[in-house]
């Protein structure tokens, strides 16, 4: 097998090849790569083409398996065949091209197999040697030369891509099987050393809905960090372990031990409590079933349900505006300053984080000024958000995060019953 530069090394090789038989004829002038356009008619030379280029169907599948479920096993390769047109320049009125196509017609029926030195010499001329050269000439494989007939109109076509070139002697050679094959170490897994057979139930998990544990499923509730959720759906419930996976987190399914207490699950129904810290945003809530295998015993995935998407509110646990704020000019007079919001979840520093105020017969929305200022990786629950042109009066406080909006806390009873009561800013 050889590296990419072989394409290149088989050109120069061929070049090379026919520059010496020109010379053992006493012909002036040289093979060389390129298409033939730009070139002295009137000189002696052959011209190189290549002009296609296939895979060998015979070796398309040599690589195969290139990958196992761990890791690659063999080197990938590439078994191509190289189309080449040989056109032939000189004096036509001397019959210098017919003489050229001769000489090149006998030496690659004569000689079809490409040699080692052939692929060195040609080589010296065009790349460089050693560790960045070519190794097709040490490869097992020798490329072989053929000479191949063209229909008229596949004549025509080739000619006819080269932008008005008048038409020359050409003959078509392939070179069969040039073979690439990438400088990759292959990595092989460790043998199996023992073979178990073990059965289990034809479980399907599937999540139908999700919603807040004590509310009708697809009850507009929203869902924040720190909510016990209900699942609804079937083969919820595994032989042997059930874990429900909400974005990156793992989670058990709640019982009557659990610190939020939920009944005990069953195929159609079960219960998690999400943790305090779980980001704010869309997120994609799976049952997975798990089944203890192997020597020693290990977890290994049985069955996962499909994604389930559900929105996590972020959920406000304060919010204040800081120091006084600056009045300006206007009828009616406006104000400018920072409000302080403290969240329970905490967030990225890149995350745009945008505040919501709304009292009135007016509403405002202000973006965080500092975000994307900080390293990805660094988060924070409390924010300084600027705003400005405000007028005074009382506004209710949400946030916007992830492209999910804070919810408001409702009064539940009494007279004033669902009614908004906070957070609530006063600006003056």
């Amino acid at each position: 097998m050889s590296n990419a530069l072989s394409v290149a090394a088989t050109t120069a090789a061929l070049a090379w090849r026919l520059t010496q038989a020109m010379a053992e004829f006493g012909m002036g002038g040289d093979a060389s790569a390129g298409r033939p356009d730009g070139a002295d008619p009137e000189k002696p030379a052959i011209k190189v083409f290549l002009y296609r280029v296939d895979l060998s169907a015979a070796r398309r599948n040599d690589d195969l398996p290139t990958r196992s479920g761990e890791a690659v096993v063999t080197r990938p390769r590439a078994a191509l065949i190289l189309h080449y047109l040989l056109c032939f320049l000189g004096d036509e009125d001397t019959a210098v091209p017919e003489k050229l196509l001769g000489i090149a017609a006998t030496n690659v029926h004569a000689q079809p197999l490409l040699t080692r030195k052939e692929i060195e010499k040609g080589w010296a001329k065009v790349g460089p040697v050693g560790a960045n050269g070519q190794d097709l000439s040490a490869a097992p494989d020798r490329v072989r030369l053929s000479i191949v007939g063209l229909a008229l109109e596949e004549i025509s076509h080739v000619w006819s891509s080269l932008m008005g070139q008048p038409y020359r002697l050409s003959l078509a050679v392939t070179a069969d099987v040039v073979v690439l094959e990438p400088k990759v170490v292959p990595i092989r897994p460790l043998p199996v050393t023992s073979r178990g057979l073990y059965s289990s139930a034809v479980l399907s998990p599937e999540v139908s809905s999700v919603s807040v544990a004590g509310t009708a499923p697809g009850a507009p509730v929203p869902i924040v960090a720190g909510e016990q959720l209900e699942l609804r759906g079937r083969d919820l419930m595994s032989e042997d372990t059930t874990v429900v996976l909400v974005g990156h987190l793992e989670l058990s399914p709640d019982g009557s031990s659990s610190s939020k207490p939920a009944p005990p699950p069953t195929s159609d129904r079960l219960f998690v409590t999400l943790p305090v810290a779980t980001p704010p945003g869309v997120l994609g809530i799976a049952v997975e079933h798990r089944r203890s295998l192997g020597v020693p015993p290990s977890p290994r995935t049985v069955r996962q349900s499909p994604l389930y998407p559900i929105v996590v509110a972020p959920a406000m646990t304060s919010a204040k505006v800081v120091g006084t704020p600056t009045p300006a000019g206007g009828d009616p007079r406006t104000y400018s300053g920072t409000t302080e919001i403290t969240v329970q979840q905490a967030v990225p520093d890149d995350q745009a984080v945008t505040m919501l105020l709304s009292g009135g017969r007016e509403a405002f929305a202000f973006e965080q000024a500092t975000r994307g200022a900080a390293s990805p990786s660094s988060s924070r629950k409390t924010f300084s958000i600027p705003f400005t042109g405000v007028p005074a009066g009382d506004y209710l406080v949400r946030v916007v995060i992830a492209g999910v909006q804070s919810t408001p806390s409702v009064v539940d009873s009494g007279p004033l019953g669902g009614t908004i009561a906070g957070p609530k800013v006063t600006i003056s």
